[in-house]
């Protein structure tokens, strides 16, 4: 759920928005300050940061004491974060020193609703092939997991068709700029990565390829369906909705969908069921009394 500087490449400072456990920022943020200064010390922080005793930070980053709100404003201030950057610290220290259960829960949905992610906007000029093909799709996805071997054999076995097939595929996902081939000594075989972790389309551009997309995810669907798996759940619901407020109801399917998004994540593969949940709304009884329908 949260990005980890100690374990990728330092391109940026850490963002506080993109974490959901302070700790873990507190730790990237001094691993970023160090990359940039050798010499820079968790003493050296305390002092920065304003605190008499110079192994305040010390024993914070190494769990030894409980973080306060006094360090908590402190590094707001110093880091210069932004109203919402500051929320978001602020819900991660409530959240980290909450004790029931409930608090949690509601803090943790909190932040799940606030966390951002490095989305990269699908461009449907350039993608429009990618958006048709299944195997295109999954590949990039399989590839943004930290755990994916990432080799032409692996997503082979994963994806259950020929290593041809496969190859072919990732020639034209590199020629979109969407993964990358990784040469390593100890590996003979080429390891693939998606270069962005996630991505996304514009909800109101609509064309062709986009429409393609749903009418293959409605027969994909269709085929599940059929098949005898306890594992497979289908849920309808019904509701009266004013047209007027189905913009709202629209924002409240995204809030949902990236709580669960920002929750499992895109971090660990092993062990897991890669899953496509779909979500449709339309009318299907309409009652406007002042309508007239031509």
């Amino acid at each position: 759920m949260a990005e980890n500087l100690s374990l990728i490449k330092i391109k940026e400072p850490p963002k506080v928005k993109r974490y959901s456990d302070i700790y873990k920022f507190i730790k990237d943020v001094f691993f970023y300050r160090k990359a940039i200064d050798p010499n820079f010390t968790l003493d050296l922080w305390s002092y920065e940061l304003g605190f008499k005793s110079r192994s305040f930070v010390f024993m914070v980053y190494n769990n030894q004491r409980q973080i306060t709100l006094n360090f908590v404003q402190a590094l707001a201030r110093s880091l210069k974060l932004s109203d919402p950057e500051q929320d978001h610290l602020f819900l991660l220290f409530d959240y980290s020193k909450s004790k029931k259960a409930s608090q949690r829960k509601i803090y943790l949905n909190q932040i799940l609703e606030n966390l951002e992610t490095n989305e990269k906007n699908i461009d449907l000029q350039q993608y429009s092939k990618f958006l048709t093909s299944q195997n295109l799709m999954l590949i990039k996805l399989l590839l943004a997991f930290d755990d994916v071997n990432g080799t032409e054999k692996e997503l082979s076995r994963l994806l259950g068709c020929s290593v041809k097939e496969v190859k072919k595929n990732l020639s034209d996902l590199n020629e979109m700029g969407l993964v990358v081939p990784i040469n390593t000594e100890a590996q003979s075989d080429i390891i693939w990565r998606s270069k962005d972790k996630a991505f996304s389309i514009a909800r109101d551009i609509v064309n062709e390829s986009v429409n393609l997309f749903h009418r293959n995810t409605i027969d994909e669907a269709k085929t599940v369906l059929n098949q005898k798996d306890l594992t497979q759940k289908f849920q309808s619901i019904f509701f009266a909705l004013p047209q007027d407020l189905f913009p709202e109801l629209l924002q409240d399917v995204d809030t949902f969908l990236t709580k669960v998004k920002n929750k499992y994540g895109y971090d660990q593969f092993d062990g897991k069921d890669l899953i496509k949940l779909n979500v449709q709304a339309y009318p299907v009884v309409k009652n406007r009394k002042n309508s007239v329908d031509l």
